[in-house]
């Protein structure tokens, strides 16, 4: 891929899992890779009441962001699992895609390098499933496929800019 076709994949993808995977194959930091799931993660959980463990999923990976020591990405581990052990069966799909989201984008911070490559490999990273699960929240709470990715792709514009993958690629 040349600059003109990233820049142009980045003006015009409509799916921000897609934006995700990419910025995690060029080997974008995982403090940014992070932060972008947060924000897609976050607007699924308007969709949620009751769950408290996505929430703090959420909030254990916003305090990593802010001051990312070991204690806190342990901190932000141990709420993704917790997220992760919430039982889903029977309830609403945009309450299981909540869950997952809320895990994914705690997970992105603690992942190893063995893991992260597999997940690479399948042109995925756990931000990009973070985004993926919030478009399956919203999909699943009756809002539409392609609008539910849009969201989702702008929130990762929104973090991630087109001046970070220059610097990154340049680097």
């Amino acid at each position: 891929m040349n600059k003109r076709d990233i820049v142009d994949f980045w003006a015009n993808c409509h799916d921000g899992a897609q934006l995700l995977a990419f910025c995690a194959e060029i080997g974008m930091p995982r403090l940014l890779l992070t932060k972008a799931a947060i924000r897609c993660a976050s607007r699924a959980l308007a969709l949620i009441s009751g769950v408290q463990q996505p929430q703090a999923a959420i909030r254990a990976a916003e305090k990593w962001v802010k001051h990312p020591t070991a204690e806190n990405a342990v901190a932000a581990a141990n709420a993704a699992w917790a997220a992760e052990t919430v039982t889903t069966a029977g309830e609403p799909g945009a309450v299981s895609a909540t869950v997952d989201a809320a895990r994914s984008a705690a997970g992105e911070i603690m992942h190893s390098p063995h893991a992260a490559s597999m997940y690479l490999t399948l042109g995925r990273s756990y931000a990009a499933l973070a985004a993926h699960d919030t478009a399956r929240a919203f999909i699943a709470n009756g809002c539409d496929r392609d609008k539910a990715k849009r969201k989702c792709a702008d929130d990762v514009r929104q973090i991630i800019h087109l001046e970070d993958i220059a610097a990154e690629l340049d680097g």
